[in-house]
């Protein structure tokens, strides 16, 4: 065989093993990766939020997309998202899925309230906007001006219960009869019903801090669902709305509808932000034709003491 054949045939067996190699490295199996999900749990911040995503080996690259769980797929509000991360680094497979769940934080501006005033005997709403919890049973214990005192918990979707005229023993029968949970407590940013038999003042318990007006949050969140609240700052319900869905695109929608009750005339004043954002008379028009009242044409405003009930998406 001459030089020219072996070199002729050592170059066809190069060219094989080349094939070979570069065949087997083609049908290699992908490595599994694993793939954890984290910050799944979050606050609304007004703007869009994102679960993270970390792998095993460390550092894989990944792509996290989100799916509609009646939010859409751009988790920027307060609700529930698919998430699903894979893993896109070649040689590497793995993927996980999830939920995003983004709780919206309840406003709370703490100013100084030195007493509890009720007007007179009948049903009223009120809020604690204080920075203190409030002992129920040590507060309003007069049975002579209070029937009882109510708080409604969206948790359990249960009403908290007291009344001065029974002992302990017997409301906690008569809570457990008729499915409520016995309030011991009025917690700050809680809103709650009191069933008067006449006017009375109460002095408050008080921290002895100081506040300029400065926003905190609270570390109960609003939930889907009734929420009954109280806010100190005096914004309209529009305003309120606006802070805590700020939105650069369109009208800002953080609730369904929001609720403030008066008592003098024993009717809701009522606020949809939905209908607001159809501009003119919409909305009072709407809240006139099922006997609410408007906020805007009474000049009323959410503030200190006032109890409001906010329906959340």
């Amino acid at each position: 065989m001459n030089h020219r054949a072996i070199a002729r045939r050592a170059a066809a067996w190069l060219l094989l093993l080349s094939l070979q190699t570069g065949m087997a490295e083609g049908f290699a199996a992908n490595i599994a990766a694993t793939v954890i999900l984290g910050d799944l749990t979050q606050t609304y911040a007004g703007k869009t939020l994102s679960a993270s995503c970390s792998t095993d080996p460390a550092g894989l690259s990944v792509a996290i997309t989100y799916s509609d769980m009646g939010k859409g797929t751009n988790p920027q509000h307060a609700g529930y998202y698919g998430v699903t991360c894979t893993v896109t680094e070649p040689g590497y497979e793995g993927s996980v899925t999830g939920v995003l769940t983004i709780e919206q934080s309840k406003l709370i501006i703490f100013i100084s309230m030195p007493s509890l005033s009720v007007p007179g005997g009948g049903w009223y709403l009120f809020g604690n906007t204080t920075d203190t919890t409030w002992n129920v049973g040590a507060m309003l214990a007069d049975a002579s001006k209070v029937s009882s005192v109510w708080k409604w918990l969206p948790s359990s979707g249960k009403w908290a219960f007291y009344s001065p005229s029974l002992t302990s023993l017997e409301l906690a029968d008569y809570a457990a009869a008729k499915g409520y949970e016995v309030l011991a407590s009025i917690n700050p940013g809680d809103g709650f019903w009191v069933n008067s038999l006449q006017a009375f003042s109460v002095m408050l318990p008080l921290s002895g801090k100081a506040y300029s007006g400065t926003g905190v949050i609270s570390p109960e969140p609003l939930m889907s669902g009734w929420n009954l609240i109280a806010i100190s700052s005096v914004w309209t319900p529009s305003q309120f709305n606006a802070h805590l869905a700020p939105s650069s695109e369109g009208f800002p929608q953080a609730f369904k509808t929001l609720w403030a009750w008066d008592n003098s005339r024993a009717t809701w004043y009522f606020y949809a932000p939905t209908l607001e954002a159809q501009g003119g008379r919409v909305l009072s028009d709407y809240a006139t034709s099922k006997g609410y009242l408007d906020f805007a044409d009474e000049g009323k405003v959410l503030g200190s003491q006032t109890g409001i009930w906010v329906d959340m998406p």
